[in-house]
């Protein structure tokens, strides 16, 4: 089933504040999703040493599992060769904060009910109630002026880029406040999805399918740009991999580059990409999230409703 269904109103997003402080970078945060289920994230925020406006002005990358554990394998993946930090802690210190999610069943999103196993639905639900939970996070700290919402990216893998893909699409069609006569006075609530990273994507989930949701991410005026990243000996992923990024590359102008395709030597898969060749995967991501999301041109607003705060 295609999904990309907006939510009215990040007020639905119950956050618990249990912080559990996990070092001087990073804290695990339990939050629950719209529909009640309890999720874990760790956020990893801008370096203390960055100025106010750097803060403020700072872009915030979701790195999201794939088909396997959960967001351990960001928080304690070995660094890649000759690297001395995991791929959060990376991005962190090149001036990003950083959110890893355990997304329903998976990791520490567990509650004493849960079925092991997934069900169908359950990847819609990721998509339509998981994820506006992790952008209410992402608003709250918005609001501390600890990043800035507007430059926002996706890192999925496997089966979680249906989950990506279906809430940016759902992210573009929130309507803003109405807060102001003029419609382009009022205040935004969502369309903050710069860029999405993809490593061996695939296009549905259970129930959740992208074809609508690649239909409005793909037009260049979503703003949305690519990178999709798979295996070069990887033949499992590569069908998928090339759907994905041919859907994208026929939308885009020829005088706009927003989408690229990296294909590294190696067989792996989804996160399994991570920490072999830094030189050819890791390093081009993030070329490419500095460029689209870090460098896009979009200072610090207030994001609260005007009339209602």
């Amino acid at each position: 089933m295609p999904l990309f269904i907006a939510r009215s109103s990040f007020a639905a997003c119950a956050l618990l504040l249990a912080t559990t402080v996990t070092s001087a970078d990073s804290r695990i945060e339990s939050i629950r999703s719209v529909d009640g289920h309890p999720l874990t994230i760790t956020y990893y925020p801008v370096s203390a040493k960055a100025s106010s406006g750097d803060r403020e002005n700072a872009p915030v990358v979701v790195l999201l599992h794939g088909s396997d554990k959960g967001r351990i394998l960001w928080d304690k993946a070995a660094p890649g060769r000759g690297e001395t930090a995991n791929f959060a802690e990376t991005l962190q210190a090149d001036g990003y904060a950083v959110i890893t999610v355990d997304l329903r069943k998976f990791g520490d999103s567990k509650s004493p009910g849960d079925i092991a196993k997934l069900r169908p639905d359950d990847y819609e639900k990721m998509a339509a109630s998981d994820m506006f939970a992790v952008k209410q996070f992402i608003f709250e700290r918005h609001q501390e002026k600890d990043l800035n919402m507007n430059k926002m990216a996706i890192v999925a893998a496997g089966p979680t880029a249906a989950v990506a893909i279906n809430f940016a699409a759902a992210d573009l069609t929130v309507p803003p406040y109405d807060d102001a006569p003029v419609l382009a006075n009022r205040t935004p609530r969502g369309q903050d999805v710069r860029a999405l990273v993809l490593l061996s994507p695939e296009m549905s989930a259970g129930r959740l399918n992208s074809n609508r949701a690649m239909s409005l991410i793909k037009s260049p005026n979503a703003g949305i740009a690519m990178l999709v990243v798979v295996g070069a000996q990887d033949t499992a992923d590569k069908g998928q991999s090339e759907k994905v990024f041919e859907l994208m590359e026929k939308a885009q102008r020829k005088d706009e580059k927003r989408v690229y395709k990296l294909s590294p030597a190696l067989r792996d898969r989804e996160l399994g990409l991570i920490g072999k060749v830094p030189d050819q995967v890791e390093v081009p991501i993030r070329n490419f999230l500095n460029k689209h999301v870090k460098e896009f041109p979009s200072a610090w607003r207030d994001r609260k409703n005007k009339v209602t705060g």
